[in-house]
């Protein structure tokens, strides 16, 4: 009994959240957001991916995105598209700082690396279109995204019809570059 005599209570711990000081709210997106997560690299950057087919770089303290893009299948890839296509996930590099990818419920993945353009993905990489898929004419949307922090040039996604696709990073996107976490800290 004289165990729990010094017990000190959650509401000691843990300090309540005042509505008026420690709430804080970003620019949304139309529709819902699909996909939030913080850069292993600097504690204050978010990346969001919504439904309205944008994917946001984000400041914990700014309301305005510091970046925002529209990704959209480049003309040398085949297949019906949505006009806007939701994106599904996104996941920041463990490796390099400046590197993120999302993905659609089109079947693509939107590989970004800032260091190399802040305009437009540097790669896409695309789900096949399989042959006995129940919407044949369609790829399977992809639904989660991994970067591999072990063997650094993979990166992994699942798709809604329970495949897993791997795909094999060049070296430019797999090993840091000079500057960038200096880069990063200037965003």
């Amino acid at each position: 009994k004289d165990t729990f005599k010094n017990h000190v209570s959650p509401e000691e711990l843990y300090l309540p959240i005042r509505a008026d000081f420690d709430r804080f709210e970003h620019d949304k997106h139309i529709g819902a957001v699909n996909a939030l997560e913080v850069s292993p690299f600097n504690k204050n950057l978010l990346l969001s991916a919504g439904q309205d087919g944008c994917v946001k770089l984000l400041h914990m303290q700014d309301p305005s995105p510091i970046r925002e893009w529209e990704p959209s299948p480049p003309a040398t890839i085949n297949g019906p598209f949505e006009t806007i296509s939701s994106l599904t996930t996104a996941s920041f590099s463990p490796i390099r700082p400046l590197v993120f990818a999302t993905a659609s419920i089109d079947g693509l993945v939107y590989i970004f690396d800032l260091n190399v353009s802040s305009s437009a993905p540097v790669s896409v990489l695309e789900v096949p279109i399989e042959q006995n898929n129940r919407h044949s004419d369609r790829r399977a949307s992809i639904m989660g995204l991994a970067f591999n922090k072990k063997q650094r040039d993979l990166i992994a996604a699942c798709d809604n019809d329970g495949r897993i696709h791997i795909w094999r990073l060049s070296w430019n996107l797999s090993n840091q570059q000079i500057n960038e976490e200096t880069f990063l800290r200037s965003l």
